[in-house]
């Protein structure tokens, strides 16, 4: 299930977000601070490239690399307020012969293909209140894991599955769980979730098969 990272306890969400000023102000930080090229926003839905090495990689060096994480982070001349809130993207780096080839492809969610249709945002993030979008209780914690924690799920299980009695937003397998069972847990916290505290978890991951 989806994970947000808790934020220090004095983190609040932009509730005055201007996302306009906010992409015009990360535009000319650009200017001065490098750093910043690692949060610019991907516009293309899925891209493929071999990447440029500097040196020389070990010809016996082979694999793959996964990562996902954020990566459209501006839409409709607008950015999100930060850097964690940007739409998901799943990576794939493959290593062989010297080389490395990359592909990146967005995680289509209900979320990002309603806001891709209308090219704005419509739900907020972590950090980012949205005008208009659903709103969030005051008291929920920024966490997956303390909302199923607190709808009562800790120890939970299905088949081989268990939500974690220790972190509720871990899934422990014991050996025998099934990729249905824990796709049925998954989908059982995040009803739990939603009918007790009106907030919806999306999924980070991609699911692959049928169940």
């Amino acid at each position: 299930m989806n994970t947000i990272s808790s934020a220090p306890p004095d983190r609040t969400r932009q509730r005055g977000w201007r996302g306009e000023a906010l992409r015009q102000a990360f535009a000319a930080a650009g200017q001065s601070r490098p750093w910043t090229r690692g949060y610019r926003s991907l516009d293309s839905d899925r891209v493929e490239a071999e990447a440029q090495i500097s040196g020389q990689l070990p010809s016996e060096l082979r694999g793959t690399l996964y990562r996902n994480g954020p990566a459209r982070h501006e839409r409709g001349g607008q950015r999100y307020g930060h850097r964690w809130d940007g739409d998901g993207m799943i990576q794939r780096f493959s290593l062989s012969d010297g080389k490395v080839c990359h592909v990146g492809q967005y995680v289509h969610t209900r979320k990002y293909q309603a806001e891709s249709a209308s090219d704005r945002f419509l739900v907020s993030g972590f950090g980012t209140h949205i005008p208009g979008s659903d709103p969030v209780p005051a008291d929920i914690p920024a966490s997956a894991g303390a909302l199923v924690d607190r709808a009562g799920l800790k120890g939970t299980t299905i088949g081989g599955a268990t939500i974690s009695p220790t972190h509720a937003n871990f899934i422990v397998n014991d050996g025998t769980a099934r990729a249905a069972d824990i796709r049925a847990l998954i989908e059982m916290a995040r009803t739990a979730v939603r009918i007790r505290f009106g907030v919806e978890l999306r999924d980070e991951v991609v699911f692959l098969g049928t169940f």
